[in-house]
C-alpha cells in the first residue's frame, strides 16, 4: 500500500506522507523537508542520556568500520589476484 494510502486512512499519523498541493510546497520555497509537512512523533524518555546513546552508537560505528577496512583489503588481494 503506497503513503498516499496511508494517509487516507490515518491522516494524523505523524511521520507518515502527505499528497500536497503545489501551491502549499511552493510557499515554503518548493523545500521538501519532511518535518515541515508530515510532523514528527514525540519520543518518550527513556532515561538514557544522549552522551550515553551516542556513546553506544560511536563504538559500534568505529566496529562497522574496522569491519568495512578488513573487508576492502580482501577485496583488493582478490582484484589483485585478477589477471588483467
Amino acid at each position: 500500500m503506497g503513503c498516499a494510502m496511508e494517509m487516507m486512512r490515518e491522516p494524523t499519523m505523524l511521520g507518515a506522507c502527505l499528497t500536497g498541493q503545489l501551491e502549499s510546497i511552493a510557499k515554503f520555497g518548493h523545500g521538501l523537508t519532511l518535518g515541515r509537512y508530515v510532523g514528527a512523533a514525540d519520543l518518550e524518555d527513556d532515561g538514557v542520556s544522549f552522551e550515553a546513546k551516542f556513546s553506544v552508537l560511536n563504538l559500534a560505528l568505529e566496529k562497522k568500520f574496522r569491519l568495512s577496512a578488513e573487508l576492502n583489503e580482501k577485496i583488493n588481494m582478490s582484484l589483485a589476484r585478477v589477471p588483467r
